[in-house]
């Protein structure tokens, strides 16, 4: 006969417990995501495509840094408020991943 000890029974909820966070936070997201979509299309994308970008950031922070350093050499925050229409706190904010 086996006994059950209490780290047992929490290696064995571990992988169900974060299964089921996991499932708890993407589907509202999802429904979120598919919400903008109906309406803003445009943006809903540039959610999906800012997503893997953040948790790249995340695990590397050189490339943000590279990033950063990459958009004040190129001028691109004067050049999307002046020809593309891109309000001026989005095009002057991004500095902020620093």
């Amino acid at each position: 006969m086996t006994v059950l000890n209490s780290t047992t029974v929490e290696k064995f909820f571990a992988g169900k417990r974060i299964l089921l966070s996991i499932i708890l936070i993407a589907l509202p997201g999802a429904a979120a995501i598919g919400l903008l979509m109906a309406s803003e299309p445009l943006l809903a994308t540039g959610v999906l495509l800012s997503i893997p970008l953040l948790l790249a950031f995340i695990k590397w922070p050189d490339a943000a840094t590279l990033l950063v350093v990459f958009y004040i050499y190129t001028n691109v925050g004067p050049v999307l408020m002046s020809y593309h229409g891109v309000p001026s706190y989005i095009a002057q904010g991004f500095p902020v991943l620093l």
